[in-house]
């Protein structure tokens, strides 16, 4: 079976994963009328792996413009992972059961942006709900912690 998921240590308890063979960045999105807009990077992609101190300073980056703002990630991923380690000093971090909650929330204005897989962030545009969500920021990409595999997986044997 071919899934669409984030690796994590939970999944891997149950799941066999083959090597991934495709992977997308994330990022932020937020309404294009939104001071975060403007958060640097938008348009380039780092990784961590690659380019750990260019990672480090696109994060920093960020901070000034993230202080005090309320960023939605669906909870128990890769998102709220990196969220928690990178960002937890300068934002509320408002956890939600399905993206499409935190997409919701995003054009009530509840939260100030979202913290997802570019791939995720492009569909929820693709809706005309979401027509004045936009991508910003650096897009983030490392097999570490916030990649979305495309693999090859099977469910383990329980014994």
């Amino acid at each position: 079976m071919n899934i669409t998921d984030n690796i994590t240590d939970k999944r891997l308890e149950t799941i066999n994963f083959s090597l991934p063979y495709a992977a997308t960045p994330h990022g932020f999105g937020v309404m294009k009328d939104s001071p975060l807009a403007k958060l640097a990077g938008t348009g380039t992609t780092v990784s961590f792996e690659k380019d750990p101190e260019g990672a480090k300073k696109a994060i920093e980056a960020w901070k000034p413009l993230l202080k005090g703002k309320t960023v939605g990630v669906q909870g128990s991923t890769v998102n709220s992972q990196f969220v928690e380690t990178y960002l937890k000093d300068v934002v509320e971090i408002r956890e939600y059961k399905t993206t499409e909650q935190h997409d919701l929330d995003l054009t009530a204005g509840r939260v100030d942006a979202i913290f997802a897989g570019h791939g995720a962030l492009k569909a929820t545009q693709d809706k005309p709900e979401f027509k004045d969500m936009v991508i910003v920021g650096t897009g983030c990409a490392a097999a570490c912690w916030a990649v979305v595999w495309l693999s090859a997986c099977a469910r383990k044997t329980r014994s």
